[in-house]
């Protein structure tokens, strides 16, 4: 199982580039104690055939990875938009000891489906879900990329880690939203993919994957692109941050 399932340069580029934006952005902004991180060392891999099946759902397309320290758990969204099955996490152990990796040592334990402000699974075709942080309340937040071709917003939302429901809707910038103008927001399939908390659980960060359409052309190797990130203040659930910057090759 590979968790970087995009492999082409430009977008490992940017995905590299924005934890290292977000962490800048931390040590220098928020009151927290600084940690550094010196490398980052590959320590193996584990793989799942494609017709693999757990609990009755396709298991597979796990985009991204959360750790619960006291359960000792992972959670791991997949970007299935409901077509093979509904939105939904998986709950995984995943054996490091030795600090290695191998084929068996990602085992799924649980699957649980995400359920709307309706108490409905999402709908076919309108979630594209990506990102996964942890709260300290128990409970998850989970981003979607949406769908810019069909005008469906991407979305910061909050699920109960026990029921999958939706308990929380968070603010996203106008700026981020696409319009049928086509002349703002995010670029399909280039939204929200990622998501990470801070350690005191207090700002949660998201970015969009390439440029947004109102600033400029589309990210391909050699041409600079803006990449626009924001963080939201959990205590009141509101947008804290909202920063562009110009990476160049």
């Amino acid at each position: 199982m590979k968790f970087i399932k995009k492999a082409s340069v430009w977008r490992r580029a940017i995905y590299f580039c924005i934890p290292i934006l977000i962490i800048s952005f931390l040590f220098t902004n928020l009151s927290s104690s600084a940690i550094e991180i010196t490398g980052i060392d590959f320590i193996g891999q584990a793989t799942f055939p494609s017709s693999t099946t757990f609990q009755n759902t396709p298991f597979g397309g796990l985009s991204g990875i959360t750790y619960d320290e006291k359960k000792q758990l992972y959670y791991a969204i997949s970007d299935d938009r409901s077509e093979k099955a509904p939105a939904r996490f998986y709950s995984l152990k995943i054996d490091l000891s030795k600090d290695k990796l191998r084929d068996g040592g990602v085992v799924p334990v649980g699957v649980k489906l995400l359920l709307n402000d309706k108490n409905q699974n999402f709908a076919r075709g309108k979630v594209d879900t990506e990102g996964i942080a942890l709260s300290n309340r128990e409970s998850l937040f989970i981003s979607s990329e949406g769908d810019a071709s069909q005008l469906i917003n991407p979305f910061v939302k909050e699920f109960s880690l026990d029921s999958g429901k939706e308990i929380n809707n968070l603010p996203i910038p106008d700026k981020f939203l696409p319009t049928s103008e086509g002349k703002k927001g995010v670029r399909n399939n280039l939204a929200l993919e990622n998501l990470t908390i801070t350690p005191d659980k207090q700002y949660l960060f998201t970015a969009a994957e390439n440029a947004l359409i109102q600033d400029g052309t589309e990210a391909k190797s050699g041409i600079p692109t803006f990449v626009v990130f924001f963080a939201i203040t959990l205590r009141q659930t509101n947008l804290t941050k909202n920063i562009s910057i110009k990476l160049k090759r």
